[in-house]
């Protein structure tokens, strides 16, 4: 069974990270800080969550993820004409997360993929992939 899977994007993943912004902004107004040094707090940190949003995130987003043989995947980045091919080291299964950590060049390339963001068929795919390849790791 090889995964072939089409990345959208999906709403959780905005979802919780614009919900997590807005706990830690709402803990700095409802502070004991002073009001100026709350402006500027709250201020830097949303300037600070744009910029790494833009940087990092939206920048490591994949479009597209397949499986070559029993270890070595490929992946598109969105944006990106180019493939990149890695060897598989882990796989977590976290709920409606599933996170897969590539060798790719000497590198450790680690991919977030979303429940919403891929069909059933192929989330119920990569949660085997998971059950597989921790079971592989406890081994021994």
């Amino acid at each position: 069974m090889l995964v072939d899977a089409q990345v959208q994007q999906g709403v959780l993943q905005r979802l919780s990270y614009g919900l997590g912004v807005g706990i830690v902004i709402l803990l700095m107004l409802f502070s004991g800080l002073h009001g100026a040094i709350k402006t500027i707090l709250v201020t830097v940190f949303v300037l600070l969550n744009f910029w790494w949003y833009r940087s990092f995130i939206k920048a490591q987003t994949i479009s597209e993820i397949w499986q070559q043989d029993s270890s070595i995947w490929c992946w598109r980045c969105r944006g990106s004409s180019t493939s990149k091919t890695g060897k598989l080291l882990q796989a977590r299964h976290l709920g409606l997360v599933i996170t897969l950590e590539f060798l790719h060049l000497h590198h450790h390339y680690h991919v977030v993929i979303w429940r919403d963001q891929v069909s059933g068929a192929e989330w119920r795919k990569l949660t085997v992939l998971t059950r597989l390849k921790y079971s592989q790791q406890n081994l021994f």
